[in-house]
């Protein structure tokens, strides 16, 4: 048995974290995030639906460092399957929200650019 207090310190305090949901032999990982954003409890089955997961842990950035908190020790192999999936997930999640930046900003951009270009003096006067 293990105290969630662990697990729950670590995700307050990050800025991106994830449950860990994984087979005895971490070849089967499903990450579920917990920050910025959730996903509801049906999209939890539905990911899960016909597979044998078990709580593995909790996952997190925090201050941009990544951090662990696991619910028993797993060998390197096992740690480093988890890392890899975390990491790829922390670039999706990264590049969507960069992706929204830069549209919004674009999108800002261009019309600061096209209000100042309709200021302008039309020089055919």
């Amino acid at each position: 048995m293990f105290s969630a207090d662990r697990f729950q310190l670590l995700a307050a305090s990050a800025q991106v974290a994830v449950i860990v949901l994984a087979n005895a032999d971490v070849t089967d990982i499903e990450l579920i995030p917990v920050k910025p954003h959730t996903i509801s409890d049906d999209e939890v089955t539905h990911r899960c639906a016909g597979r044998v997961l078990h709580f593995a842990g909790v996952l997190g950035l925090v201050d941009g460092v990544g951090h662990s908190q696991l619910a028993e020790p797993l060998d390197e192999q096992r740690v480093s399957a988890l890392a890899d999936a975390f990491t790829t997930y922390c670039v999706t999640l990264m590049g969507d929200h960069l992706e929204r930046e830069i549209a919004k900003h674009s999108a800002g951009d261009f019309v600061e650019w096209a209000q100042r270009l309709y200021r302008l003096p039309d020089a055919r006067d």
